[in-house]
């Protein structure tokens, strides 16, 4: 009997701890406030694109190579200390010009034109227009600024008060090509160095040297208006065969027309105007194929043949106030009796004669001339049957270079 209670309360205790295990096993009851659920599943991952290759960046652009003094350039920084010593120079400025020349901008200068120079490929001071600034000065010379300036191309200056002389190594300046120094008070004979320019425009005294010949390739037009030269025009203006502008009106030039002016073929505006010219008006010099403009008015001309009044009818030659007794407008006899009461003549007399496009040319020809060189004194007389040289055989003779010469006072 014992045995069998020993026997059975082995098994309930089996069976309590049989079913503790089962309830540990199970889950808890669910309820409103405690529900579990299921996590949700893991999103397959999205593959990243591969990103588009960016085009290789340009190089870094150098910068802009300023020199350390400041200016623009080399070439510029040059010619500044010249700028100043002429500023210095410059007492009358009545529209305050000088005042732009002010800093390291050079190029804002007033007057001033900046261009790069070939050579050196850098800004500079490529010309210079003081057109009509007016300024002046006891001191006011050109010399050191002009050749100051070694990449000048152009000088423009007409209406200032300049004095002193033209340098006469004008022509080192390696550009230059142009000079336009008109109205103003140089003095001294001009130098024949220049003329090596391409347009020169100034005033000075003296004669027109017969080394302008030099000039035949080169030079366009020479306008020398206004001034004090004198003397006799030289042979040698024949030869600009290029020339197309010859101006030398309000001097004291006198003498005859040369007869080498008849070779000007491309010549368009001549001016003899307000000098002491006297003699025959050329036919073969009114016969000039391009001259549209040709004034010799205010002077002592006797003559005039058809081709010439011609010109005049068509209003090309001006010859008013001159001493041609059938034309109107003409000084008055007393006036004319009193410049021929003088006797006029030039030096080398028969070099006036001389034709250098003629194709056939001989000594004989000054001997037979009947051209008179000097002025008859007193009045001249009517001529009734003029005769006038003629030339049957003419030949049109033949960077930078091409020239004009501007010189005015």
């Amino acid at each position: 009997m014992g045995g069998r209670r020993m026997f059975l309360h082995f098994i309930s205790i089996i069976i309590v701890r049989l079913n503790i295990g089962i309830d540990n096993d199970l889950p808890p009851p669910a309820s409103q406030d405690h529900q579990y659920f299921l996590p949700p599943p893991t999103p397959t991952p999205t593959p990243t694109p591969t990103p588009t290759p960016k085009p290789p960046s340009p190089p870094p652009q150098k910068p802009k190579q300023t020199p350390p003094t400041g200016f623009e350039s080399p070439r510029l920084a040059l010619v500044y200390p010249v700028i100043q010593a002429f500023k210095k120079k410059v007492t009358f400025d009545p529209l305050g010009i000088t005042k732009t020349w002010r800093g390291k901008n050079i190029c804002g200068y007033k007057g001033f034109v900046c261009d790069t120079v070939p050579d050196y490929n850098q800004k500079a001071i490529a010309g210079i227009n003081f057109n009509q600034f007016n300024l002046g000065g006891p001191n006011l010379t050109i010399t050191d600024f002009l050749t100051g300036l070694p990449d000048i191309a152009f000088f423009h200056a007409n209406s200032n008060t300049f004095v002193g002389s033209i340098p006469a190594d004008i022509n080192k300046l390696r550009y230059f090509y142009e000079l336009d120094l008109s109205n103003n008070n140089f003095s001294g004979n001009f130098p024949y160095q220049v003329l090596h320019a391409t347009n020169y425009n100034s005033s000075t005294s003296g004669e027109i040297p017969s080394s302008i010949g030099q000039a035949s390739e080169t030079l366009l037009e020479v306008l020398f208006l206004n001034n004090r030269l004198s003397g006799c025009l030289p042979n040698e203006i024949g030869q600009l065969k290029k020339a197309t502008v010859f101006d030398v009106g309000c001097n004291s030039l006198t003498g005859p027309i040369p007869h080498s002016f008849q070779c000007l073929k491309k010549m368009q505006y001549l001016n003899l105007a307000r000098n002491h010219f006297y003699g025959v008006v050329l036919e073969t010099v009114c016969s000039l194929p391009k001259l549209f403009f040709f004034d010799l008015s205010y002077n002592y001309f006797t003559e005039v043949g058809p081709r010439c009044r011609e010109l005049i009818k068509n209003g090309v030659l001006d010859v008013k106030m001159n001493c041609i007794v059938d034309l109107p407008d003409q000084r008055s006899s007393a006036d004319c009796a009193i410049f021929f009461s003088r006797t006029h003549s030039c030096p080398n007399e028969t070099s006036l004669t001389l034709v250098p496009c003629s194709q056939v040319y001989s000594s004989a020809q000054l001997e037979s001339s009947d051209v008179q060189l000097t002025a008859p004194a007193p009045a001249p007389a009517p001529v009734h049957s003029p005769r006038w040289l003629t030339y049957d055989a003419l030949s049109a003779t033949s960077f930078f270079s091409t020239t004009r010469v501007h010189y005015y006072m």
